[in-house]
């Protein structure tokens, strides 16, 4: 048995009091006998005995009932050794999209919140937190009406991440019982795994939809480039034979309606096309009933700027023509001879193509230009006057030309993971029809190669915003400019070198993009609505970039402002990530405690928790021998 406050067990040393008036009053007197009252002696000596007997017993009583009233002051309790510890309660609750999920009809998340309310101690202080809301040290009561407007968020945090943010939430104490708990769908996106969190008591609680096919629709590209009126737009989860309305709106005008089929790989991609618009400002829309997020799909395409391409060549530049063609760039071409030093500055791309000769003014110029942050390709000739190259490529990035090499190779090293590939290839190609080279350079260079050959030497180098190819592309040297690689390779050089507006960007994704300004001191800006947002932006010479990675943080087609005038729309869109309802199989994890339900967890800590009281028996008993005390003074004589 322990005390709730057992310092009061000392006033017990009070019954001391009690005792020492009862051995006062039982104290002896000297007896006289007399001949003559034999009788009364007798009667006088029961009478004596009998009054003794009462008042031992009412000092036990009285004993007792003090005893009774400091042991009920004292609060004694039986309970096990958990529920004497000091405890800490973090509580997580999972608040990304794949939470809007319902099971009997309730989204998971307003289901999570209500029954945390409604069978927690709510005037327990606690830590709260979800993916993007923290409350620390506070009660339930106080907090009920912003978890209940709670709403659902793109942000998905990783299991990592939870068991870093509940670490700074508890305290540093060792003495305390520190109680976690996750409530969570636990998708596979979360990376839960069995890896206990060392000195934490882990409880989770795991919630499933009723329902768990859903359909979304993934992206919208161009497939056709011949095409650009002609959209795809791909869907997942759709079950095979099932049709799904589709409704696509022009701002909030009606453009077209058709219907994607379910196929047995739950995978559909639907082709339409659309009107020929400028400016095109476009969203689907369907109806889904289990996820709402991915219900919609938002995309733009502008007139906005061309990407700015000068090619100097001696010799023919017609496979450069043919890539850098008039829908996304703007191609100028020239000879080293007749080049118009004036429109160096102007541009976002420059290559050297088979330059036999680079003029010092030349060198001077392409400096400056790379320099205030444009793109530069250098093709050499088969013969190649290597100091020039040189004079230009060792101040941009320290690379430089060394030895020719004539020993024929194939070009068959592909960096798939390099940006000028990453998206090209659906998988890594084995069976490529290879172009080759007859001759080629070496360099002396420690940057990263894009391109090599079968050997492992370069063949397409590239140190920021400089490609250098070690070999001509001159028909007599190479097949390369009659390769399907060509295209992607130039076609990506020229798309980096200013990141032009694609169809839609991804929330919380960090992406870029490329807008020209009068000035550098223009203020940018996305406006939804009444709302606007200033972006991450940095300055070139050329032009300014945008990151989102930030922001946005919702949805939508924004407007965006250069000084306040509108230049075109930006269009944003959820990831996809949750879309895919696959969970973990939390019912396998052994170091942590799996509660079926939101109350059988918080039961299931009560009962740990509980202790049982009797201060309330001691009070009783005190009364009882009171009671006990009142009858021995009116009954015994």
């Amino acid at each position: 048995m322990q005390f709730k406050h057992p310092e009061i067990l000392w006033a017990l040393l009070l019954l001391i009091i009690p005792i020492l008036i009862h051995l006062f009053q039982l104290r002896k007197f000297k007896k006289t006998a007399f001949t003559n009252v034999v009788m009364l002696q007798k009667v006088f000596s029961e009478s004596r005995k009998s009054n003794t007997l009462k008042k031992w017993l009412l000092l036990l009583c009285r004993l007792a009932i003090l005893s009774c009233i400091i042991l009920a002051f004292a609060q004694p309790f039986t309970a096990n050794s958990l529920a004497l510890k000091e405890k800490e309660t973090v509580i997580y609750i999972d608040d990304s999209f794949s939470m809007e999920a319902t099971n009997d009809g309730v989204p998971l998340l307003q289901k999570a919140i209500q029954e945390v309310l409604q069978h927690a101690d709510r005037d327990e202080e606690v830590s709260l937190f979800t993916n993007t809301l923290t409350y620390h040290n506070s009660k339930l009561s106080s907090l009920t009406n912003r978890l209940l407007n709670i709403k659902a968020s793109a942000k998905q945090l990783n299991k990592e991440q939870i068991q870093l943010k509940a670490n700074s939430l508890f305290t540093k104490s060792t003495t305390t019982e520190k109680q976690f708990i996750v409530i969570s769908d636990f998708q596979e996106v979360i990376n839960w795994n069995n890896t206990p969190i060392p000195g934490i008591s882990t409880y989770l609680v795991p919630l499933k939809p009723t329902i768990q096919n859903n359909a979304s629709i993934d992206s919208v590209y161009i497939e056709d480039k011949g095409n650009p009126n002609r959209y795809t737009l791909a869907f997942t989860g759709i079950p095979e034979g099932e049709q799904l309305p589709l409704s696509i709106y022009q701002n909030d005008t009606l453009i077209s309606k058709l219907a994607a089929v379910g196929t047995s790989e739950l995978k559909t991609n639907v082709t339409v096309d659309l009107p020929d618009k400028k400016e095109l400002n476009a969203h689907v829309v369907f109806a889904d009933n289990l996820l709402p997020y991915d219900n919609h799909f938002y995309f733009s395409k502008d007139a906005t700027s061309k990407i700015k391409v000068m090619g100097i060549s001696d010799g023919s530049d017609g496979f450069l023509k043919r890539i850098y063609t008039e829908d996304t760039f703007s191609f100028i071409g020239f000879t080293a001879t007749n080049l118009n030093y004036s429109l160096i500055d102007e541009q976002h791309t420059i290559v050297l193509n088979n330059l036999k000769n680079i003029p010092s003014n030349l060198i001077t110029s392409l400096t400056s230009f790379y320099k205030n942050g444009g793109s530069l390709v250098v093709i050499p000739p088969v013969k190649m006057p290597t100091e020039q190259y040189n004079k230009l490529l060792l101040p941009l990035e320290g690379i430089s030309f060394t030895e020719n090499i004539l020993n024929t190779q194939k070009i068959s090293n592909i960096q798939f993971k390099h940006p000028l590939y990453k998206n090209v290839f659906e998988k890594e190609v084995r069976n490529f029809d290879f172009p080759r080279v007859d001759s080629y350079y070496n360099l002396s260079s420690t940057t990263g190669t894009a391109l090599a050959f079968d050997n492992g030497k370069p063949f397409l180098q590239v140190a920021d915003r400089l490609y250098i190819f070690t070999a001509s592309l001159d028909e007599q040297n190479s097949n390369f400019t009659n390769a399907p690689l060509i295209v992607p390779t130039f076609f990506n050089i020229g798309f980096f070198s200013f990141p032009n507006q694609q169809l839609y960007f991804t929330v919380g994704e960090n992406s870029n993009l490329a807008v020209n300004q009068a000035n550098g001191n223009s203020i940018i800006k996305l406006s939804k609505g009444v709302n606007e947002i200033i972006p991450l932006q940095q300055s070139f010479a050329k032009y300014s970039l945008l990151n989102f990675k930030d922001a946005p943080e919702r949805d939508g087609i924004y407007t965006l402002l250069i000084d306040k005038a509108p230049s075109g729309s930006i269009s944003f869109n959820y990831n996809r990530t949750e879309s895919d309802l696959k969970y973990s199989a939390t019912e396998t994890y052994t170091n942590f405690k799996v509660i079926d339900s939101i109350e059988n967890l918080f039961t299931a800590l009560k009962a740990a928790n509980n202790s049982t009281a009797y201060w309330k028996w001691f009070v009783i008993f005190a009364l009882l021998f009171l009671l006990l005390e009142v009858g021995i003074q009116k009954f015994l004589s």
